[in-house]
């Protein structure tokens, strides 16, 4: 217990401490995000924060993550990776192609430590299923931080999910793990609510995904003989970064753009579109979020509620979709 109370402070306090030292990196590196068509924020906000999330993430793991067992240290090398090439594209534009190529050789450094889905039997398909998992949840996490505070606070629903699946499940490198990215990712939303002072940037929101996917693949999906409900937890935990990269990425094939280049048809570009307000559109956003976990943990503790929670989801979906006009593919905007 004395651990993962230790975990969540470190990781809180040092995340704390690191923001101002990686604001001075941004100004010497001149690493800012400015204003533009796609973005409301005014004036310059630094970036890089992805490293105040991996130092205080790190930090959190010394007091209980197994370094010695080579799955949970090639995940932490794999979280590396995602920091550097994002510090690296928040200086300089990398282009979208290699924000899925690096979390592409990450999963498959993971995978060739047995690190993936062994709940899926068949191989290559336990093997292409945690690529595009890896791959889909780290980019899918990059899409949503395009709004002060909701993708860290996605986040944190998200982890503290896996703090209570391992915290009765026994699994305490999952739950260590869960407890730093918590500690960190309330740590920058202090300085990430809005109006921001500083970005996670490409490393940053890149960095929360890749860990965040590894979530999983470290304990509910670990075992060859888990049950259909353990394989689809998950996804429904992440419902929204996937529910909002799926519905972007359609309506860009559809109207023959890039499926990889920006634009404003996110969920929430489309809700203040339709002249929500931030609070508003924060506020239904995390609802779905909260009901996505709700429903997640009451497969595993509360199946009675299941049932309830399940047509609350599917009315807050419906009233998002109503309010941003997915419903019409033609709605689309560069």
């Amino acid at each position: 217990m004395l651990t993962n109370i230790l975990t969540l402070i470190v990781a809180f306090l040092i995340t704390i401490l690191a923001i101002p030292f990686v604001k001075k990196i941004a100004k010497y590196y001149n690493a800012y995000d400015h204003p533009n068509y796609r973005k409301n924020h005014k004036g310059k906000v630094p970036l890089m924060g992805g490293i105040a999330i991996f130092v205080g993430t790190i930090a959190g793991l010394v007091f209980g993550y197994d370094y010695s067992n080579i799955y949970h240290t090639l995940i932490i090398c794999g979280a590396f990776s995602m920091l550097v090439l994002g510090v690296v594209d928040d200086k300089i534009d990398m282009g979208a192609k290699a924000k899925f190529l690096l979390p592409l050789l990450a999963s498959l450094t993971i995978i060739s430590a047995g690190v993936r889905m062994l709940s899926v039997q068949i191989y290559v398909l336990s093997v292409l299923l945690t690529v595009v998992w890896v791959v889909g949840l780290t980019n899918a996490f990059n899409y949503i931080d395009g709004m002060d505070g909701l993708a860290l606070t996605v986040a944190i629903l998200c982890s503290l999910s896996f703090v209570v699946i391992y915290s009765f499940s026994g699994n305490q490198s999952g739950l260590i793990l869960a407890l730093a990215i918590l500690g960190a990712s309330i740590a920058f939303l202090i300085q990430n609510k809005k109006p921001a002072k500083i970005f996670l940037g490409d490393s940053g929101s890149m960095l929360l995904g890749f860990l965040l996917a590894s979530l999983p693949l470290i304990g509910l999906w670990r075992s060859a003989t888990m049950s259909f409900t353990y394989l689809i937890i998950p996804p429904i935990i992440f419902a929204f970064p996937i529910l909002d990269a799926f519905l972007v990425t359609f309506l860009r094939i559809v109207h023959k753009q890039r499926p990889w280049l920006p634009d404003l048809n996110h969920s929430f570009h489309r809700l203040l579109r339709a002249g929500l307000t931030y609070g508003k559109t924060f506020f239904l956003i995390i609802t779905f979020v909260f009901l996505s976990q709700l429903i997640a943990l009451s497969l595993l503790f509360f199946k009675n509620l299941t049932i309830f929670l399940v047509v609350l989801f599917v009315i807050t979906l419906f009233l998002i979709f109503k309010k941003m006009d997915s419903f019409k593919v033609n709605s689309y905007a560069k």
